[in-house]
């Protein structure tokens, strides 16, 4: 979720995106811009983002199409 005090409307983007993307993302927004930061795409658009990985609690790249399903279930 990306909220500003400017926003006029509400936008539902369902591309996949990775957290580790993160600093594209906000050099994106807040236009910042340094040769360190690597921008691999739009982060606030529908293109797709190529391979989406998550960085698992060993600190590995996890590809995230190899992860397995995990059902939220409430206990009422």
């Amino acid at each position: 979720m990306v909220i500003s005090s400017d926003d006029k409307a509400h936008r539902v983007i369902k591309a996949r995106r990775s957290a580790n993307d993160f600093l594209g993302f906000f050099s994106q927004w807040t236009g910042i811009k340094a040769k360190e930061i690597n921008i691999k795409y739009p982060f606030i658009s529908e293109k797709k983002a190529g391979s989406i990985y998550i960085t698992n609690v060993q600190l590995q790249k996890v590809d995230y199409n190899h992860l397995g399903t995990d059902i939220f279930d409430p206990k009422p």
